[in-house]
């Protein structure tokens, strides 16, 4: 019943392989690569104002100083990326060979239908590797995938993945080949986040999620196009799009709008635009950034009615006083409130919007990965469309059909299920009874 960050991990102790493991995405950065956390970001802006978070930030960013020196980026990785370096290492110390910028193009099998190796362009050769135990396929999901992505999820015109280039359904295609089924009773087929978009003077296009630095913060709500609230702001990424899908029944929520002032955006930032003491006017020259001196001249720059923006912005700020959000129900759960702002009272995720200028951003439905994906069963083995595994087939992460169905209950439903069962297939292997031929194949 609790969540888990990973630790702090130093990159350097990659030595060579530290350039290629995968940065984080520039805009979830600072100074050039800088990673920070939400504990980072507290003490950062509260560097003038606290000793030990004076000590801190100054320490991380000397840190960085130091590495930019010598790195692309910083060398010390938060969450996500520092469980891959640390995985990223054990697998190079285990002696394990590593095959960069390979692309599997199809799987072998035998006449029995077991999976016996692949077929792999390297470098633009073609090789076949064949698989002595079996094969894991860990390809990432469909999610990148337009045409898969526009047959799966709801309000394809406007929805916009985080999930990486390479996450093009390759596992799916290869399974299919080989009788493999795929999921398809999942209550959504993508797990869920709100996503705003920069589009830049060259027409590049540079994407947000919105994901724990600043909706769960106090003071900003989210409203829809008549200008009121449809959801609890603090809930997770994934329900908060759902609060787009179920709100569109009473108003339009498809992009929905959050809303904050010039203390918010100065402490927390919003989006794109990072707190103080970065400057926000290219944000705003450019339209991501929407900014006007009063609550209905912004009301009139998003389209809604004015009446009802500063209604809302009225109820918020009378909840910021008693702590109490009566509509929603914002800042009542411990995930709530752990993702707020501890200094604030008296409750974390609630504060008032009342400093002008006032600010929005238009966030539209968005996903961080796929949840639709191959059948296993709970030995990580891939199932054909009887229900029987096929003989040293195995899959895990977002290629594996979600264990929750298309839920997200907590944070870590991608990154727990994929290392549990990468873990179990890797001992379905490793106990498998095929002996070595002694070919030296893997």
């Amino acid at each position: 019943g609790r969540a888990l960050d990973p630790a702090v991990f130093d990159g350097r102790e990659l030595g060579d392989w530290f350039p290629l493991l995968r940065a984080p995405l520039p805009q979830m950065t600072i100074f050039g690569g800088m990673m920070v956390s939400r504990y980072d970001i507290d003490h950062l802006t509260h560097l003038w104002r606290r000793w030990s978070s004076f000590r801190h930030g100054v320490s991380i960013l000397l840190r960085h100083a130091v590495d930019r020196l010598r790195y692309p980026r910083g060398t010390r990785l938060l969450a996500g990326n520092a469980l891959a370096g640390r995985l990223l290492k054990s697998a190079v110390d285990a002696g394990v060979r590593l095959r960069n910028l390979a692309r599997v193009e199809a799987l072998l099998s035998d006449d029995t239908g077991a999976a016996t190796g692949v077929e792999v362009n390297l470098g633009g050769q073609v090789q076949r590797i064949a698989a002595r135990r079996g094969v894991v396929l860990a390809s990432g999901g469909f999610a990148a995938n337009k045409t898969l992505a526009r047959e799966s999820v709801a309000c394809a015109e406007s929805h916009l993945t985080m999930a990486p280039e390479g996450s093009e359904g390759d596992g799916l295609r290869m399974v299919k080949a080989m009788g493999g089924q795929c999921g398809s009773r999942n209550h959504n087929p993508v797990l869920l986040t709100p996503v705003s978009v920069l589009r830049t003077r060259r027409g590049e296009e540079v994407r947000f999620p919105h994901l724990i630095l600043d909706r769960q913060k106090p003071g900003l709500i989210a409203v829809n196009h008549q200008g009121q609230r449809f959801v609890n702001e603090a809930n997770s990424y994934h329900s908060f799009v759902e609060g787009m899908y179920h709100g569109r029944q009473a108003a339009e929520t498809i992009p929905a709008y959050l809303i904050c002032d010039a203390c918010f955006l100065s402490r927390y930032g919003l989006g794109l635009a990072r707190p103080w003491p970065f400057p926000h006017g290219g944000l705003v020259r450019n339209g991501y950034l929407l900014c006007a001196p009063t609550p209905a001249q912004l009301a009139e720059k998003i389209g809604v009615p004015a009446d009802n923006l500063k209604a809302s912005i009225e109820a918020n700020n009378r909840y910021a006083v008693t702590g109490v959000d009566k509509d929603f129900g914002r800042g009542s759960t411990e995930y709530n409130r752990y993702l707020g702002d501890p200094a604030h009272k008296p409750n974390p995720c609630i504060g008032p919007i009342d400093k002008p200028p006032f600010y929005a951003v238009k966030v539209f439905p968005g996903d961080i990965g796929t949840a639709t994906g191959i059948v296993a069963d709970v030995r990580a083995r891939v199932l054909d469309s009887n229900g029987d595994a096929i003989p040293r087939l195995y899959t895990c992460g977002n290629d594996m059909n979600s264990i929750m169905g298309g839920h997200y209950p907590a944070g870590g439903i991608t990154l727990g299920p994929a290392m549990t069962f990468g873990f179990i297939a890797a001992n379905e292997l490793i106990n498998s009874e095929v002996a070595d031929d002694g070919s030296g194949s893997r």
